[in-house]
């Protein structure tokens, strides 16, 4: 396994950096509300590149499925909803275990903003 730096240099501002609004983020692990299941279900077609050291990586569209819980008793409160990643922001890290490397396009923050808040003041 290969894990390579965007451009050599690590990047918090990342699209994969945690920026849900701080009035979504609990005290402590018990008082966690809403859990949200997010998986990518499909990549779908070439939307760019991204350099990483010593290496480019392709950087494809992708499908993601969200479902909405309640924490407690793990009761469906939304979805499954099929998104479209629209972030085309390049993760700060990628891993290849192969010749090729392919990242995704990732959720925007408005798109899990529109599905999540309005079950969140």
């Amino acid at each position: 396994m290969d894990v390579f730096e965007l451009n050599g240099v690590l990047n918090s501002s990342s699209a994969d950096a945690s920026i849900e609004p701080a009035s979504w983020v609990p005290a402590s692990a018990a008082r966690v509300q809403l859990v949200a299941c997010v998986t990518m279900d499909t990549s779908t077609t070439t939307v760019g590149s991204c350099p990483y050291t010593g290496k480019r990586a392709t950087l494809e569209a992708a499908q993601y499925t969200l479902t909405l819980y309640v924490a407690r008793t793990g009761r469906k409160l939304a979805g499954p909803v099929t998104l479209q990643g629209n972030d085309k922001t390049c993760p700060a890290l990628a891993t290849s275990y192969g010749s090729s490397l392919t990242v995704y396009a990732s959720l925007g923050l408005n798109q899990v903003e529109a599905i999540i808040g309005t079950y969140v003041p």
